[in-house]
């Protein structure tokens, strides 16, 4: 679409939102993104129960991986992130690198039988 008000960077972002989100409710939890983000926190991820753990995950999507042979990945996080999750070691944080196709209509296709992401 030419009228999106969406650049690249802002669908890659999102749709690594939706895919976590749609993992999380598939597997029957709840998800919520902070009102305020100072910890760089993109979604929080939280199970029931008496307890009811959360873990909160910091997301990231890609159309290009650095793979090496032996099937590592490399990706260069910022060191505002790399700082934050060093300081938040006592907290449960994940980050969350979605791999997209080089082909932006391939990241998702929609038909009445199915939502493909």
């Amino acid at each position: 679409m030419k009228d999106g008000l969406l650049t690249e960077s802002d669908k890659k972002a999102e749709l690594s939102v939706i895919y976590v989100k749609a993992l999380a409710i598939s597997a029957g939890y709840i998800t919520s993104v902070p009102e305020i983000d100072h910890d760089s926190i993109d979604l929080r991820v939280q199970a029931g129960g008496s307890i009811r753990p959360a873990i909160d995950f910091q997301l990231k999507a890609t159309s290009s991986l650095d793979k090496a042979e032996d099937g590592s990945i490399r990706y260069r996080l910022k060191s505002k992130t790399i700082m934050i999750f060093e300081l938040k070691l006592r907290h449960v944080s994940l980050l969350v690198l979605l791999e997209l196709p080089q082909d932006e209509s391939q990241w998702m296709t929609i038909s009445s039988d199915e939502l493909v992401l």
